[in-house]
């Protein structure tokens, strides 16, 4: 990340955020994997500050459980099979399994 962002600001000062340059590469990824094509929302600012403490509670950690998973993303409005394809599972999953407490 720093090096692209390092390139991109010689480049173009001021114009790419880092945000911008993850969903960039996420694109490229899919695409490249035989996905489709996306339209993006580019633009955003990158943050001058960086604190861990603003989000706590608003995404789930490394070693959420699948229950805590759950309770963050239904909060914020998404259905199983919704953090099922959020999360990288895939969509063959039997979505009965989400109640259990799997790691």
């Amino acid at each position: 990340m720093d090096e692209a962002k390092r390139a991109l600001e010689q480049e173009c000062p001021g114009l790419i955020s880092c945000a911008d340059i993850i969903q960039l590469a996420a694109r490229h990824a899919v695409v490249q994997s035989g996905g489709p094509f996306y339209p993006l929302a580019l633009g955003r600012r990158d943050g001058f500050i960086i604190n861990g403490s603003l989000s706590s509670g608003e995404l789930p950690g490394v070693d959420s459980m699948i229950s805590s998973i759950i309770k963050i993303f239904r909060r914020k409005g998404f259905n199983e099979m919704d953090i099922v394809r959020l999360i990288g599972m895939p969509e063959t999953l039997d979505v009965g399994l989400w109640t259990l407490d799997y790691n």
